[in-house]
């Protein structure tokens, strides 16, 4: 299956990322995030929907993301607080 995120497309990203998948609980999907970046193949920068405060871009592999929605979609308030947060210092 070819991977073809676009900019500002909206993708969810793996727990797996944040090495949170030991602790069951946890969702097994973050997100929204918005891609921001194409760094190189197979590798996005992607910023997450709620992340007003520091603003913080990560680097995540194809493998880790999985589509949401293209750029199209509207950043509401109800989506912004469906969405699962992000964890702090990750």
């Amino acid at each position: 299956m070819p991977v073809d995120f676009g900019l500002n497309d909206f993708v969810l990203v793996s727990s797996a990322r944040f090495d949170e998948l030991k602790d069951k609980t946890m969702p097994t999907w973050r997100g929204p995030y918005r891609v921001t970046k194409f760094v190189r193949p197979y590798v996005y920068e992607v910023k997450h929907v709620c992340d007003v405060k520091t603003g913080a871009c990560v680097e995540v592999h194809a493998r880790h993301l999985k589509r949401y929605a293209d750029a199209s979609l509207e950043v509401t308030p109800e989506l912004k607080m469906k969405a699962v947060p992000v964890v702090e210092g990750k």
